[in-house]
């Protein structure tokens, strides 16, 4: 929480509850990425000390290449500071998503696979609706997403088709609804 509020602090512009929120961020319990992360935006944020902050965050993910957590959180970091970085008198917005695009990528490429929480974390809103973005998404398979509907009516029977690629899934459709298999409306 305490990430958070820190955050939201410095987005209202109350430097001093913030600095205070991340002061007791880092004597907390959170990951040592979540301290860097959260301290790089409030800085964004807050307009002082970016460099720094940004300089701790480099250091770390040079320190640790190959840590996908890591560069996750680095991303959603820099993906929250693009969006501070890009108001009106504020250099550095397009570089800092440019950054965050590069940390998914290697976050990706060194294991992290959780495509579902990529695609819901407000964190990387900033970033989600560049190009670069939508074609990282594209190694997660959307196309490849699926649905289950588990209905407890002794009236149904439920037939299971998983593993298929798109093609072999619609045969094995037109093969259940030829042995009387009806789609069901839960309406």
């Amino acid at each position: 929480a305490l990430q958070y509020r820190a955050i939201v602090n410095a987005r209202l512009d109350r430097k001093k509850e913030a600095l205070e929120d991340l002061a007791l961020l880092q004597k907390g319990t959170a990951t040592e990425s979540i301290r860097l992360c959260t301290a790089a935006v409030v800085a964004a944020l807050l307009g002082e000390g970016q460099d720094e902050a940004f300089g701790r965050l480099e250091a770390a993910l040079k320190g640790r290449p190959g840590d996908p957590g890591l560069a996750y959180d680095a991303a959603c970091g820099y993906s929250l500071a693009s969006r501070a970085l890009a108001r009106p008198g504020r250099p550095g917005g397009r570089s800092q998503a440019e950054r965050a695009i590069q940390l998914l990528r290697a976050a990706i490429d060194n294991g992290y696979s959780d495509y579902d929480h990529i695609q819901e974390d407000s964190d990387l809103d900033p970033i989600r609706g560049l190009p670069a973005f939508g074609e990282l998404m594209k190694a997660g398979d959307p196309d490849r997403l699926h649905a289950a509907v588990w209905v407890r009516d002794p009236r149904f029977e439920g037939a299971a088709s998983y593993g298929l690629d798109p093609e072999a899934h619609l045969d094995r459709c037109r093969e259940l609804a030829a042995q009387g298999y009806r789609p069901v409306s839960l309406s």
